[in-house]
C-alpha cells in the first residue's frame, strides 16, 4: 500500500475511568502509528483543544483524546534537531 501522500485522522477517546496501563499503552500505541506513518510519507489532520483528563486535575493524569500525542510526533518529526527520527 502506498502511504505517501495520504491524509490519516486518528479519531477517538477512552473512557474517563479507563486503568492508566491501558491508556498509557493506547497513546504509546498512537504515537509509534504516526511515527510510522510519517517516516512513510503521510500527513495527518487533527484538532486542537483542551485535553480532557482521565482524572481531572490530577497531576498523574492521561488525556483520554489522542490529538496532542499526534501533534507532539508531527512537531518531533519536523524539528530538525531531533534524532529520534
Amino acid at each position: 500500500m502506498i502511504i505517501k501522500g495520504l491524509r490519516v485522522h486518528i479519531a477517538g477517546s477512552a473512557k474517563e475511568n479507563i486503568d492508566l496501563n491501558i491508556l498509557f499503552y493506547a497513546h504509546e500505541l498512537v504515537a509509534e502509528l504516526v511515527k510510522t506513518l510519517l517516516l512513510e510519507g503521510a500527513t495527518f489532520s487533527t484538532s486542537i483543544s483542551k485535553e480532557p483528563l482521565s482524572i481531572s486535575d490530577g497531576h498523574s493524569s492521561l488525556p483520554i483524546i489522542f490529538d496532542w500525542t499526534i501533534l507532539t510526533q508531527v512537531a518531533s518529526y519536523y524539528d530538525l534537531s531531533n534524532s529520534d527520527y
